[in-house]
């Protein structure tokens, strides 16, 4: 898989050109695409190696299995809550930091970008610098803030 990225980022269309004739991956339509890249070369052949080793029987376990990992978030979120564990966590997920999390580290280029409560740091603003795009902010009737992304023209 990652040679046919390479491929695509070196000789196909994956790349943005600059105006001097490098390319540019940062901007790149495929970082732009990347949910469906990640998605079609890592969940479906995760979809596909369960049900050929068994794991996943039907769609009831990819579901099981889904919810497990929610589970054990909360599990870790108990705990933290109740002092008896400091949970690190390395989330790509806005909403699953901004659920979970009380104090956010924001990383833009292997290097710190923000820090502090998820009050202060976990906001459309912050979150935009860091992934260079829009986001906007929603509160569900239950208080739970979620930042969505917003697509750029």
């Amino acid at each position: 898989y990652i040679a046919l990225v390479l491929v695509g980022f070196f000789f196909g269309p994956l790349a943005l050109i600059d105006e001097e004739g490098k390319r540019q991956l940062v901007k790149s339509p495929l970082l732009s695409n990347l949910i469906p890249v990640l998605f079609f070369f890592f969940a479906i052949p995760g979809l596909v190696y369960g049900f050929y080793t068994k794991k996943f029987k039907s769609s009831r376990d990819v579901n099981k299995a889904m919810t497990h990992q929610m589970e054990l978030m909360g599990v870790m979120g108990v705990l933290a809550a109740k002092k008896a564990a400091t949970v690190v966590a390395v989330l790509h997920d806005v909403n699953l930091a901004l659920h979970y999390c009380d104090e956010l580290l924001l990383m833009k280029e292997g290097k710190l970008f923000a820090s502090g409560s998820t009050v202060d740091v976990g906001n459309a603003e912050m979150f935009g610098a860091v992934y260079d795009m829009g986001f906007e902010e929603a509160v569900a009737a239950s208080g739970q803030r979620y930042l969505m992304p917003v697509p750029q023209r």
